[in-house]
């Protein structure tokens, strides 16, 4: 048996061969160790660090409370053991054992006993009557290494194999990369279009010194804000540490696997199911299945996470006409088809396939040393110091940009039918996170709406359907899909959150989408051509989906960043090789592995765009496009696709454009401010007047003073074509007074306005405005044609209540079944402000008092109603709602009680947001993403984002 003792004190470095090119063997895992031990030991001689519990010393150690034993080293507590070990040796496998011991601990590689380390803690016997102890022996360690497998490996391959650039000034030089959604350099190329840092979020930052430093050195990053003030230190992980790319399996210790058999000893299951597949392998150390037609089934699963497998091989023999599909490892499947053999292997309780094996040598870059950077920590001025030893690098002028949010409205919508119940994004809390780990956000906010069964739909024009919509429906097309789904649910429901109250009923251009707020929706309805699923568009805060899972969701938020299809055409759309631009891979920073830039299937193949191709990656991986440009989620851990860096520029640059909602500003409202470089408060402003126009044909004082009976302002245009000679406005009166009037002439010929007791010219080009003061019509005089508004609740269950109501009283007023959400804004009412015949949403709450929400007494579209959309706080408990005008009242709806508890997800953000989302969700069925690319159309409302 071989045996060492691993001495207390470490020399230098026992191994010089570049760390994250070989496996990390036990004895240089151990050595690690012990040099952590000393770390510790040296800490626990500092008062600062150690926390006195009675007669019992412990160290405080990144959130640990570690005991110290009476030799000044930690010992290791039986209750919270792996909890503990993990924090202080994360360099660790995760694959390999490890098992407490009197204080100390045993690790385990594999399952030999001959391959493991043990550590035994100091310890000692009782006293005697002379205080002497009866029995004392110090810390020691025992090495097994005789039964440790052959870890030699192949030689490991780069993606990112570019010349150190140094970034630093100091006598440390380096390269320094960054991680969050993208791979970011530290300084970027001018050249090139790609995201910079995200404000206060989780960053992953990668130093490699110019020369190359040995296995066991200390590399510290230090964080300053931009006061100089010192945010913290950590010490950085060594280049074998280095975030894995996805497809990498932890349970391998080596690539050099056999995936022969002895067709002789297999075992040959004789019924094709999951279930006949694991009976098999319990005695059977090879199992063979072989399906043909009439002899199938489409799903197999294989047993994961069960080391007693280890060792053993399944063989899939097709002769079967139709495909089926394997699941093996985590979130893994493997296709199989006709005519095919398929292998696989079990290690250490893994299923994998010789096709995995080159993923566990695929890294991202060599010779990195890593440290993951708090999202508090990223703020415009930060600076990052690294030090090894004596020397020392820093970083200065890092572009940290705004702390952007985004806020997605989740609603299943069935109209004359039934909702379809596939909604799968709002339901998957753990796709949500993935989608977060792709966009450039600080914060992600999912909010579920419950889901909604229309038995009939009210259009804008006062038709109501009870059976069906006359129009044929389709994926783009269909009346109720526009009218109902996009412009009175998913426009209804942004509006509300911004206090508009009311719009028109047709069309999406009263519709301000400042904030990054989408309203994401499953619809379909009963159509003239049967039942049809509608998807695929997106815009304006909008987001039509079929598929919720995949690329259809990655595009259409896409066209709400405000992409279009193929941006930047070959140059931004392709995925690019790390010495071209356009290059990056990702990070999912709640799992810590990297996303590859190309397809993971080795079919050599180039990808190519408007005649230009990039090689495939080491000659076997093809590049992956951008989700605007037919791209696909390539690995099943991340079931969305990748943006290019083009496009995640531009991404960046619409969401900092956006405002954010914020009970901490005065105003509720934030907005990034690149000149200060903070997030500045904001007014959100809305319309305040009603506002319409006049034919100059028509523009005369009888016409315009009816006009003002109803409205707060008449605008009047001319252009060639549309003119006339002369107009005239009323008398300036208390009857007006207050009222505007605008001219704005672009004709080619000259108009003359009667206005004041006198005849103006107005000639090409003349902007005016007057505003009555009730004795003349002072031109132009201020006027506020706006009013600002904050919401009074932040973030509460809402019901939201949409309709269509006509002020003329001539068309059918409709108030919708209301809609249940968990996350949105509240406004105040308007009963303090409204004016007596005005049009106003009353809602009556169960104790009794009424909620009156202020409407246009106009119709914004002289054909169709207008649309009212309102949120009130669910805690009110509203049981009912009115729409009134002039005092009549246009229609009642009794409002129905929530039928499911409210949820709604945060990603990122503060762990007080995520607190306040926490809730209970039963699993949901794994699905899996989807291929969708951008299609044309002619849509008849102008709709081209698809």
């Amino acid at each position: 048996m071989k045996k060492k003792t691993i001495a207390l004190f470490i020399l230098a470095s026992l191994y010089g061969a570049t760390a994250s090119a070989e496996s990390l063997t036990l004895e240089a895992s151990t050595n690690k160790v012990m040099q952590k031990m000393n770390e510790l030991a040296e800490l626990a001689k500092d008062p600062a660090n150690v926390i006195q519990k009675g007669d019992q010393k412990y160290l405080s150690y990144k959130g640990k409370e570690l005991r110290i034993n009476f030799d000044g080293n930690i010992k290791f507590d039986l209750m919270d053991f792996h909890s503990e070990f993990n924090t202080v040796f994360d360099f660790i496998p995760s694959a390999w054992e490890t098992y407490w011991y009197d204080g100390g601990f045993d690790i385990y590689p594999g399952k030999s006993d001959e391959c493991k380390f043990e550590l035994f803690a100091a310890a000692r016997g009782s006293k005697d009557n002379e205080g002497n102890y009866s029995w004392e022996r110090p810390l020691s360690t025992v090495l097994t290494t005789t039964g440790c497998p052959d870890v030699t490996q192949k030689e490991s391959i780069f993606f990112n194999t570019n010349t150190v650039t140094n970034d630093l000034s100091g006598n440390l030089a380096g390269a320094v990369l960054f991680a969050q959604a993208h791979i970011v350099p530290a300084n970027a190329n001018e050249q090139e279009k790609r995201m910079h840092l995200v404000g206060e979020r989780k960053t992953k930052v990668m130093l490699k010194p110019e020369n190359e430093l040995d296995y066991y050195s200390t590399v510290t990053v230090t964080a300053t804000d931009k006061a100089g003030q010192v945010l913290g230190e950590i010490e950085m992980k060594n280049p074998s540490q280095l975030a894995p790319n996805v497809l990498s399996m932890p349970e391998l210790t080596t690539t050099n696997i056999d995936f022969s058999y002895d067709e002789s000893k297999a075992f040959n299951v004789s019924t094709p199911t999951t279930e006949a597949i694991a009976a098999a392998l319990v005695d059977h150390d090879t199992v063979v299945m072989r399906t043909w037609n009439g002899h199938w089934n489409r799903m197999f699963d294989l047993e994961q996470d069960n080391p007693k497998l280890d060792g053993k091989t399944f063989v899939f023999i097709s002769s079967a006409g139709y495909n089926s599909h394997v699941n093996y490892y985590k979130d893994r499947s493997r296709t199989i088809v006709n005519g095919t053999t398929t292998v696989f292997k079990n290690v250490n309780g893994a299923w994998i396939l010789q096709d995995d094996l080159i993923f566990n040598e695929i890294g991202y870059a060599q010779g990195y040393w890593s440290a993951d950077l708090p999202k508090e920590w990223l703020k415009p001025g930060l600076a990052l110091s690294f030090a090894n030893g004596d020397k020392k690098g820093t970083l200065n002028s890092i572009k940290v940009g705004a702390p952007t949010e985004l806020l997605i409205n989740t609603i299943d919508v069935g109209m004359l039918v039934e909702p379809r119940g596939r909604f799968d994004f709002q339901k998957d809390k753990e796709v949500q996170r993935e989608y977060f780990e792709t966009a450039p956000v600080s914060k992600m906010i999912v909010n579920e709406y419950e889901p909604v069964h229309l038995t009939e739909v009210m259009l804008p024009d006062g038709t109501l359907l009870t059976d069906h919509d006359p129009s044929d429906g389709g994926w783009h097309g269909g009346t109720m899909r526009q009218r109902i789904g996009k412009e009175l649910i998913s426009i209804g429901i942004n509006n509300a959150n911004y206090g508009i109250y009311s719009s028109s009923g047709v069309g999406e251009g009263e519709n301000p989408y400042i904030a990054a707020q989408l309203t994401a929706h499953n619809t379909r309805g009963m159509y003239n051509n049967g039942l049809q699923t509608h998807g695929g568009s997106g815009g304006a805060g909008m987001v039509t989906l079929d598929s919720s899972i995949g690329n259809e969701f990655s595009h259409e938020v896409g066209h709400n960043y405000g992409l279009g299809h193929y941006p930047g055409g070959f140059a931004g759309s392709i995925h690019r090789p790390a010495d071209m631009l356009n290059s990056t891979w990702g990070w999912d920073s709640s799992k810590n592995v990297f996303i590859p830039n190309f397809s993971p299937i080795n079919t050599g193949g180039e990808s190519c765009l408007d005649g230009q191709c990039v090689p495939a990656f080491n000659g076997m991986f093809k590049y992956g496009s951008d989700a605007m440009a037919g791209g696909w989620a390539m690995y099943g851990a991340q079931r969305f696709t990748m943006y290019t860096p083009y496009s995640m520029y531009f991404i960046q640059k619409n969401l900092e454009s956006k405002v954010v909602f914020d009970k901490t500003s005065s105003t509720g409202f934030r907005k990034w401010d690149e000149a200060t470089q903070t997030m500045a408060e904001y007014t959100h402003r809305i319309e305040n007047m009603e506002v319409t126009s006049v034919n100059p044909w028509d523009a005369n004082e009888t016409k315009i003073a009816a006009l003002f009976e109803n409205f707060d302002k008449v605008d009047l245009s001319t252009w060639n074509g549309h003119w006339a000679r002369n107009m005239s406005v009323p008398a300036a009166s208390e009857i007006n007074k207050g009222k505007v009037f605008t001219f704005n002439s672009s004709a080619g010929y000259n108009s003359h306005l009667a206005i004041n007791g006198q005849e103006m010219l107005v000639p090409y080009g003349s902007r005016l405005t007057f505003v009555s003061d009730g004795q003349t019509w002072v031109k132009d005089a201020p006027f506020e044609s706006t009013k600002a508004v904050h919401p009074e609740k932040y973030g509460v269950p809402v019901t939201t209540l949409v309709g269509y109501y006509d002020p003329q009283a001539k068309l059918d007023s409709y108030i919708f079944p209301a809609l249940h959400g968990a996350f949105g804004y509240v406004y105040s009412d308007d009963s303090a402000d409204l004016i007596a015949g005005q049009c106003a949403l009353e809602v009556e709450t169960q104790s009794g008092s009424v909620l009156k929400y202020a409407l246009k007494n106009n119709r914004r579209n002289a054909d169709n109603m207008n649309k009212f959309h309102v949120n009130v706080a669910t805690s009110d408990n509203p049981v009912s709602a009115s729409v009134v005008c002039d005092g009549q009242v246009l229609d009642t709806r009794t409002i129905d009680a929530p039928k499911l508890a409210p949820i709604y997800t945060v990603q990122g953000g503060d762990a007080k947001a995520r607190s306040a989302a926490a809730f209970f969700s039963a699993p949901v069925p794994r699905v899996e993403a989807t291929r969708y690319e951008p299609q044309a159309c002619n849509h008849a409302d102008g709709e081209h984002n698809h």
